[in-house]
């Protein structure tokens, strides 16, 4: 409700007013039930806002930041568009991402916005308090960045080109061994350690390494043996009064 809550609280009964059919013409979804959270609400609700509204500048930032990344010529898996980068006054033919440079800053300024937001009510008593129409200000500042980044990203996002060959070009071979290991052990019913295993050494011996030797159960041997060494573990033995066996293996994986 407009001005004061706890006046429109006052005069609501003497003014006979219908509050559902007063919300709904004005927009409004529902009815706050007492009329008392309306105030106590402000700025609880611009601060939801302002959170909603740093995550989505964050991730606006952090697209940004990886499309800068695989701009570079060291990766080449994106080229972005002309009109969203700028010259280099040394380098003739170097574009600068000037415009995904500075989408990253406003993450730092929406941030701020939410803090000041919660301050203005962090020690406030209930009731209204003439300070709370501060809150505008951060909160129509964090509104607009937030929008005007929306604008232009989706711009931006519209013209970015995937370079697929490059991408191809330098993807790792090995990045399929899991699902290699996975149509093993489905298409012979065993384990997916053991498919796991035997692609592993396919993939040293592609690569000119010697195939590991130590097994599993060698493995999980050792880690026994040096947790049962350990110190602590005798420790633990001697007030607990249970096997050192019973204890160690309780933290190795299987």
């Amino acid at each position: 409700m407009l001005g004061s809550p706890s006046a429109a609280d006052y005069s609501a009964h003497a003014l006979k007013l219908d509050r559902e059919s007063t919300a709904m013409e004005m927009g409004f979804t529902s009815v706050q039930v007492p009329v008392r959270s309306v105030e106590l609400s402000r700025g609880k609700a611009g601060s939801h806002l302002l959170f909603e509204i740093v995550m989505t500048i964050q991730d606006l930032g952090r697209v940004a930041s990886d499309l800068m990344l695989f701009y570079m010529a060291e990766f080449g898996f994106v080229k972005l568009p002309y009109a969203f980068t700028t010259g280099s006054s040394i380098l003739p033919q170097k574009r600068n991402p000037d415009v995904f440079e500075l989408m990253r800053g406003p993450t730092a300024t929406a941030q701020g916005c939410l803090t000041e937001a919660r301050g203005f009510f962090a020690k406030l008593p209930s009731g209204y308090q003439r300070n709370l129409q501060l809150l505008r200000f951060p909160l129509f500042r964090g509104i607009d960045i937030c929008g005007q980044m929306l604008d232009i990203m989706a711009v931006a996002l519209a013209e970015v080109v995937f370079d697929e060959a490059a991408i191809k070009a330098k993807a790792n071979p090995s990045i399929h061994t899991a699902e290699q290991a996975n149509e093993l052990s489905l298409k012979e019913g065993i384990q997916f350690r053991d498919d796991y295993r035997r692609i592993a050494a396919l993939q040293a011996r592609q690569h000119g390494q010697k195939t590991p030797q130590v097994g599993l159960q060698k493995e999980q041997h050792y880690s026994r043996t040096k947790l049962l060494d350990d110190p602590l573990s005798t420790l633990w033995h001697s007030h607990s009064g249970q096997e050192p066996a019973n204890i160690c293996t309780s933290f190795i994986p299987t």
